[in-house]
């Protein structure tokens, strides 16, 4: 027997390792393995994601399998997309969700109103709604402490109000866009403040889009006092952000980030931002008057968002990193006047992160260098710059940008400084491989400066000029995936509108568990007793 205890726990050790493929594989080959508790451990330390009847009925087998201990233990994270599951899938499901020895700590439906709606529907008498099995199974999770929900519609809005009320952390997605539910026109349906209050005293993370709150509302008696974290967007045209209800609500925030749905820039014409910019100013000042009445957050660390998005808040406290990313292009009147300038002065950061598109913002008065030529920036300690070269910039002049860029920064008590020259956006986003014996091949002059550059050179320039500065770094990129929204107007490479970003919870390239346990078998009759 201790010659057969090396091999094994060799083998465990490999398991240790291993990716879940090789896991599986492994406890496919050796019964000693598959009986083991290490590898449903491993195998679902991840959790597991379900979105077809063949993903439910595989992972029931698994769970369900007669091994010494059992497997529900060690599931802790559950991820359900899109439904339309079967009758027999649903009732699998709800089996394994229902499980007594079953310890969740973390739940993800996504398409929720898809998911609970799976099924037969059960009538009670009493409501005026049918439930399904699902509802049933996930009303019952008492150990639950973290929450993921999309396309929340009627079902998932009853949903939130079984919940246990020890959630940790929410991530609310109330701004489905095929919702029907008609009680959704009332602010307070898509109020976290007033939708989780049951765990007040537990939550501390708290994440979504579509949030609201009544136009008259300036606090509520619920109050979250361990929420460090709110990162989430909000409904337009209605009385959001509501920044002193917020204040009130979660006192105790240290990362805000509370943004504005964007539409996409080649849509919006002249009276639609128009529009956009008369509303956000009638809230911001309301913002600014409620704060200056009834208070400000006292331990706000990092605000992120775009330039438009903090200035609607109108913030009166101060803010050590602000973060500004996005669309903060002059069509959304984040550098003029009614922008970077009041958000400055509204916060008073000692670190700026910010992203810009087009050279013409460090023009000699360009309305980035203006900005940060006055008394406002002198607070700036740090400065980290993506500046992101538009679709028709390919022959800038380039060393005059470098010029305006360096009399620009020389004029900061900086201590760390990072220039990011993104050009990405320009030809196809990457580089072209030449050749063999071939000269190399560029799209335009623009990157065949910005990739002879010296940049190293240019950003001792820096260090050389301002007596504070300990560090700075001038760096070239080509990643164009965060700024593909400025695209539209070029043809092929505009994204299309409501095509991309799905979050359907199945498309990942890694499936987790169950693309591993559905192409093995597990469940698969070669042994009834142990379910394979």
């Amino acid at each position: 027997m201790a010659d057969q205890a090396l091999p094994f726990d060799v083998l465990l050790v490999v398991m240790e390792h291993s990716c879940p493929r090789t896991i599986a594989a492994l406890m496919r080959t050796c019964r000693a393995l598959y009986r083991d508790s290490t590898g449903p451990r491993l195998l679902l330390r991840n959790g597991a994601t379900l979105a077809t009847d063949i993903d439910v009925l595989s992972f029931s087998a698994f769970m369900f399998a007669s091994v010494p201990n059992g497997r529900f233990r060690h599931l802790r994270s559950l991820t359900v997309s899109k439904g339309g599951f079967s009758n027999d899938a649903v009732r699998m499901l709800a089996s394994i969700v229902a499980h007594a020895e079953l310890r969740l700590d973390s739940l993800a439906l996504i398409d929720a109103e898809g998911v609970l709606s799976s099924g037969s529907p059960i009538w009670t008498g009493d409501e005026q709604a049918p439930r399904s099995a699902l509802f049933d199974a996930f009303s019952s999770l008492a150990t639950l402490k973290h929450i993921k929900m999309t396309s929340i519609d009627e079902r998932a809005h009853r949903l939130l109000d079984h919940l246990p009320h020890t959630l940790v952390s929410a991530d609310l997605a109330f701004d489905s866009p095929g919702a029907e539910w008609g009680a959704l026109s009332d602010p307070e349906t898509r109020n976290p403040i007033v939708r989780l209050g049951g765990s007040a005293d537990t939550l501390e993370e708290l994440s979504g889009a579509g949030f609201d709150v009544r136009p008259d509302a300036i606090g509520y008696d619920v109050v979250y006092p361990r929420v460090r974290r709110i990162c989430a967007s909000y409904k337009s045209g209605g009385a959001m952000p509501a920044t002193a209800v917020y204040v009130h609500a979660f006192p105790g925030v240290e990362s805000l980030a509370l943004t504005a749905p964007r539409s996409l820039p080649w849509h919006d014409s002249g009276l639609t931002i128009m529009i956009e910019r008369l509303e956000a100013r009638a809230v911001r000042e309301a913002n600014r008057d409620d704060q200056v009445n009834y208070g400000s957050w006292q331990h706000l660390r990092v605000v992120e968002g775009t330039a438009a998005d903090v200035w609607a808040l109108g913030l009166v406290c101060h803010v050590p990193e602000l973060r500004l990313h996005g669309d903060n292009t002059s069509s959304g009147f984040a550098l003029g006047a009614g922008g970077l300038r009041d958000v400055l002065e509204d916060v008073r950061p000692e670190s700026l992160a910010l992203t810009v598109a087009g050279s013409h913002v460090f023009g000699s008065d360009g309305p980035l260098s203006r900005v940060l030529r006055e008394p406002v920036s002198q607070c700036l300690q740090a400065l980290d710059v993506e500046l992101v070269f538009q679709p028709s910039e390919g022959d800038v002049e380039f060393a005059r940008l470098l010029e305006d860029i360096f009399e620009t920064m020389a004029a900061l008590p900086l201590r760390f400084m990072k220039l990011t020259l993104n050009y990405g956006l320009i030809g196809g986003g990457y580089e072209r491989t030449p050749q063999p014996g071939s000269s190399r091949e560029y799209f335009c002059p623009l990157e065949r400066l910005i990739v002879n550059t010296d940049l190293e050179k240019y950003a001792q320039r820096f260090v050389n000029a301002i007596p504070s500065m300990d560090n700075a770094e001038v760096v070239r990129s080509r990643d164009r995936k965060p700024h593909e929204y400025m695209l539209g107007p070029v043809g092929r490479d505009s994204p299309v509108p409501g095509a991309a970003w799905s979050d359907d919870g199945s498309e990942s390239a890694d499936r987790e568990v169950m693309g591993e346990l559905a192409e093995l078998g597990f469940g698969n009759a070669v042994d009834e007793d142990e379910g394979w």
